[in-house]
């Protein structure tokens, strides 16, 4: 595998894409977004706020706004993965449209989680914003905003509520079925 490592335009304000393939490790950084991804393949160890992780093909990769976390490939190998990242203020309105006007906070409980049906939707929502997907005119806005509005509520499985963050829990990683 050749290292690559690319940015993607999308046509939504406050979303961004990009994909990797590399070896190479990243020491700790922050995002001001949160990010939604999924590793296509080799493996990949971050060490976030919450713990050391590892994630395989197929696993879904998390980062809340602001959360330290490194970045490195299993064995040395390269590793390949895509991610969507989203501004904060596109994520509190989405999730409030979602939620018929309740301001519901977000914070990602795990940093990888395993759910098929997660994966899915991110699959399309990252081939619908990256122009992979064939939509063109005006029903492309339309599939963009709905495709991450569905990523945004599939991805609920994989947050805390109020009730859990004040109690100090996380969700339970599931495992890829």
């Amino acid at each position: 595998m050749p290292e690559q490592i690319r940015y993607l335009a999308t046509a939504l304000t406050g979303i961004d894409a990009m994909s990797a393939v590399t070896a190479r490790a990243y020491p700790r950084h922050v995002h001001d977004q949160y990010g939604i991804g999924v590793v296509d393949a080799g493996g990949h160890a971050s060490a976030s706020d919450r713990r050391q992780v590892e994630a395989g093909p197929g696993q879904l990769i998390f980062v809340n706004p602001g959360e330290v976390h490194d970045g490195r490939a299993i064995g040395g190998r390269p590793r390949a993965w895509r991610m969507l990242y989203l501004d904060p203020q596109w994520v509190d309105q989405a999730r409030s449209q979602i939620a018929d006007g309740a301001r519901r906070p977000l914070t990602f409980a795990a940093a990888v989680f395993g759910d098929e049906r997660v994966r899915r939707v991110f699959e399309s929502a990252y081939a619908v914003l990256t122009g992979s997907a064939a939509i063109s005119g005006s029903a492309a806005a339309m599939a963009r905003e709905t495709a991450l509005l569905r990523l945004l509520a599939a991805s609920d499985v994989n947050a805390t509520t109020p009730a859990r963050a004040a109690a100090g829990a996380t969700a339970p990683v599931r495992r890829a079925r």
